[in-house]
């Protein structure tokens, strides 16, 4: 029998070079990062509960996209990290007026707080222990 040779011509694998750095798809931004912080600060100037969902709703966007841009390391990053330490400020300032329980939670599920309590036990002194094992017989081992 006689081989063959086959060939395959492989399509060419370069990519278009786009003139934008952002990725073409996709709905453009909404906010530059000056634009955002002019807005972040008329919504702490004109409410007096301020929270991370009533931020979302002053910006017009899901507070999923509020925590993508607080976690992700952009040009949004630093101004919502703000945000959050402002209402978390907030929510300290409740508690000192007596409204808690909501501060309280909020804080803990969302300011890093948690319920943390140091035991220090000190001992002077020899300690003993003694154990006694027994069988299934119910005979000493």
């Amino acid at each position: 029998m006689a081989q063959t040779k086959s060939t395959v011509k492989k399509k060419s694998t370069t990519k278009k070079k786009t003139t934008s750095k952002r990725a073409t798809k996709g709905r453009p931004r909404r906010y530059t990062a000056a634009t955002l912080q002019k807005k972040v600060d008329e919504y702490f100037k004109q409410t007096s509960n301020p929270g991370v969902i009533g931020l979302a709703v002053y910006l017009d966007v899901d507070r999923e996209t509020v925590r993508t841009w607080k976690v992700e390391n952009g040009p949004f990053s630093g101004i919502i990290k703000k945000a959050y330490d402002k209402v978390a400020a907030a929510h300290e300032e409740r508690l000192a007026d007596g409204k808690c329980t909501g501060s309280i939670f909020w804080l803990k599920a969302q300011g890093g707080w948690q319920d943390k309590q140091e035991v220090k036990v000190e001992h002077q002194g020899d300690i003993s222990l003694s154990i006694n094992i027994k069988g299934l017989d119910g005979a000493d081992v």
